[in-house]
């Protein structure tokens, strides 16, 4: 390639990743501090089952959750700049301040892009669905699990929320990339000050002790999640609510009464805008607030159009 197409290779994808702050006028959005999160995931074809999946928890689980930090989303099928995509993927998981990886199915590439982050030792959230079995080099890595359905969408939906302002303040954050430099760094302090073959060797057995603790953990984190989800799914009821006119407004506005009137519900959105409820106890007085939302919402200018149990 030539020098001056090399230069303009270079401008086209130092202007794809800018573009990704921009507002639709091509300005600055007015928040100039806003942050962009890159989703790590398996893809397939456009109309295959993993893109649906895909697509399912971008819109309904990390969409939602990054706003709510005033993140913005930028997914690898919704690069739409013109250049080499692969070295565009590169610069965001390389630059962009929060990365989320989905570990379901154990797809290579995903496991490649995640390593290039734990290069970098930015900020990044794993997930995972519920029976996936992570290799032995990353068993040790903080995951969130998850179950594939409405429920799991919802209690996923809240833990990243959890997650994500304390990914963000951890400035060097763990990860077996940089564990192991560390542990090859010290190794080498010791032998070049004439440490003693028993100190290599206490550094060598503390490094394994770190590795199974942190896998045990995640066996139990796992093992957790999904006795958690078995023993509450059958002692709680899950609604949704359809309003009539589900605009953005609306939407926001029914979830504060739904807020107010049952605090112990756990209110999640689909993509056409139905809410979802979660966490109500299955008794006939749980039943009778649910139905009377009607009227509550009716009272505060929200019109619904149903309100139907799930399941």
């Amino acid at each position: 390639m030539k020098s001056e197409e090399k230069k303009q290779a270079a401008e086209c994808e130092e202007s794809t990743y800018k573009t990704a702050v921009k507002g639709t006028n091509g300005e600055t959005d007015a928040s100039a501090t806003t942050k962009i999160a890159f989703f790590i995931t398996p893809l397939g074809g456009d109309s295959s089952e993993i893109r649906r999946a895909t697509d399912g928890i971008i819109n309904a689980v990390i969409e939602p959750a990054l706003k709510q930090f005033n993140i913005q989303l930028v997914p690898p099928h919704k690069i739409k700049n013109p250049g080499n995509i692969t070295r565009q993927i590169v610069r965001y998981i390389l630059e962009c301040d929060l990365v989320i990886a989905n570990l379901t199915g154990l797809n290579a590439n995903v496991m490649y892009e995640l390593a290039i982050r734990h290069a970098r030792r930015k900020p990044v959230i794993v997930i995972a669905e519920i029976g996936t079995t992570l290799p032995f080099d990353i068993a040790a890595e903080r995951t969130i699990f998850y179950k594939n359905d409405m429920g799991g969408a919802v209690e996923l939906m809240a833990r990243l929320i959890d997650t994500i302002p304390v990914a963000l303040e951890d400035q060097n954050p763990e990860n077996p990339v940089y564990s192991g430099l560390e542990s090859s760094i010290i190794q080498e302090q010791i032998k070049e000050g004439g440490g003693s073959q028993l100190q290599a060797y206490v550094i060598d057995k503390l490094d394994q002790l770190t590795d199974s603790v942190a896998s045990m953990r995640n066996n139990f984190d796992t093992q957790r999640t999904a006795s958690m989800y078995a023993t509450n799914n059958s002692a709680r009821t899950m609604w949704a609510v359809t309003l009539k006119y589900p605009t953005y407004e609306k939407v926001e506005q029914a979830k504060k009464v739904i807020n107010k009137y049952l605090p112990e519900a756990i209110i999640g959105t689909d993509t056409k805008g139905e809410l979802i409820l979660i966490g109500l106890s299955d008794t006939l007085e749980s039943k009778s607030k649910v139905t009377s939302l009607y009227e509550r919402l009716m009272n505060s200018g929200i019109a619904a159009e149903s309100i139907l149990p799930v399941g």
